[in-house]
């Protein structure tokens, strides 16, 4: 029989541990902070972070980021060691809130009404999440209503900034719209002097 000498090395997979990371729901836009770190035998040399919706994100051990996609995130964190063996991953689960849109319809910006007519305002408002809170405001008159549409025939004479803005489930508020309206008071006319009696 012929002896055959054979070398191999037996090495442990890496441990990745998460340090920073987000949580809970977070707004569209804002910086979010991961930080991680992996032990082993002999020696970590390489990380990644991948997210379920945007791909790998990162590829080192700590790094910051302000454009995630909208939606729930599952980010695995990994390292591999200097034999090519790569770790378990660990996960940071969270979810990046976008923020609402929304637009006034109508009136349309500068319209004079008369006093006691009846006003329509309707508005647009799009999100990523459902059951949106709606508020529209009167610079003169203050709240005016919390629906995405109504109709009202009491606001005050004179110059108005209405706005209108909506605020999702996680309290996230859009940017405000605003359009200005003019309420003229109908004109009273009255007799400063008249005749009286009977005349020939």
């Amino acid at each position: 029989w012929v002896s055959h000498d054979f070398n191999f090395t037996i090495t442990v997979r890496p441990v990745a541990y998460l340090d920073e990371y987000p949580t809970g729901v977070v707004n569209a836009g804002s910086t979010l902070s991961f930080s991680g770190f992996g032990t082993d035998d002999d020696t970590v040399v390489e990380y990644r972070w991948f997210s379920s919706i945007d791909g790998v994100i990162s590829t080192s051990d700590e790094f910051e980021i302000s454009t995630l996609s909208n939606g729930s995130h599952s980010v695995a964190f990994t390292v591999r060691d200097n034999d090519g063996v790569w770790s378990n991953p660990v996960f940071a689960n969270f979810t990046v809130n976008g923020r609402p849109i929304v637009s006034i319809n109508g009136p349309s910006n500068d319209s004079i009404f008369i006093d006691d007519d009846t006003v329509t305002f309707s508005a647009s408002a799009s999100d990523d999440q459902s059951g949106l809170d709606y508020l529209w405001y009167s610079s003169r008159d203050g709240e005016l209503s919390t629906s995405l549409s109504f109709s009202t025939d009491a606001l005050t004479n004179g110059t108005h900034n209405i706005y209108f803005n909506a605020t999702d489930v996680h309290n996230y508020t859009s940017e405000t719209a605003s359009i200005q309206i003019y309420i003229n008071g109908r004109p009273i006319a009255a007799f400063n002097s008249h005749p009286t009696g009977l005349r020939s």
